[in-house]
């Protein structure tokens, strides 16, 4: 395992990143500093989602460097384009105990209710993060869905929730996980002005105690009421032809 030598939490250098053989990226070389966040824009196709899930370590980089740091645990990931990149699955589980990651769209069980979905995943996050020093945002499911606003909706079906209140169950869900980075892809998707302000709230939060938040938009910079908190923005250029 190699320490980086550096403060950042994550340090890019020359970082291409591919689906399948066609590279989706142009070479990024970025630096993002703990207890930050940080923003990456760009148009429909220019490579938002994949550069995040390489940064969660859900898909391999084809070339360049990607080194992360923290209190807990560092590693460094470093590829040619004629190797395969390999991680060691103990540094990879280690790292993903430190992650909550929202997905676009992120999928419920039909039948259950806000309140059994939030206490299945409150389970599993005590059971695997027993041991973690980081202290989630949320207490309880309940708690949970109170900060996000929908407790009213706590024993309806997911089937009958609207988009928008989806959308707030899946963020309910970062705030039982005791997590040091966030990563979160479109986060504003299918909020409306409240649930918007609410997530921004969050945003200064996580921050505030701690956390490193590294999220895409479409919107082109950061939302207005979110300046204060933001210190960082990857600008991804229009796919190529």
């Amino acid at each position: 395992m190699t320490t980086p030598l550096n403060p950042h939490i994550f340090l890019a250098q020359q970082l291409v990143i591919s689906r399948g053989t066609k590279p989706v990226t142009p070479p990024l070389s970025f630096s993002i500093n703990p207890h930050s966040s940080c923003l990456i824009q760009g148009p429909n196709g220019s490579g938002k989602t994949s550069v995040l899930l390489a940064l969660a370590a859900f898909l391999p980089l084809s070339s360049g460097t990607l080194a992360f740091h923290s209190d807990i645990l560092s590693f460094s990931r470093k590829i040619s384009t004629l190797h395969e990149e390999k991680i060691d699955s103990l540094i990879l589980h280690g790292f993903h105990s430190l992650i909550a990651f929202l997905p676009a769209e992120t999928p419920f069980q039909p039948h259950l209710s806000p309140l059994e979905d939030l206490s299945l995943w409150h389970a599993l996050a005590l059971h695997e993060h027993s041991h973690h020093i980081h202290q989630p945002l949320a207490s309880s499911p309940l708690e949970a869905l109170e900060i996000l606003k929908i407790d009213t909706l706590k024993h309806k079906k997911t089937s009958e929730l609207s988009s928008g209140q989806k959308q707030r169950l899946a963020l309910a869900r970062l705030l039982l996980k005791p997590a040091q980075l966030w990563l979160l892809d479109e986060p504003f998707h299918h909020l409306d002005n409240h649930g918007t302000s609410i997530l921004l709230s969050l945003f200064s939060l996580f921050i505030k105690n701690k956390g490193t938040l590294i999220y895409t938009d479409p919107l082109t910079g950061p939302r207005p009421s979110n300046a204060s908190t933001h210190h960082h923005v990857i600008s991804l250029p229009p796919p190529s032809s």
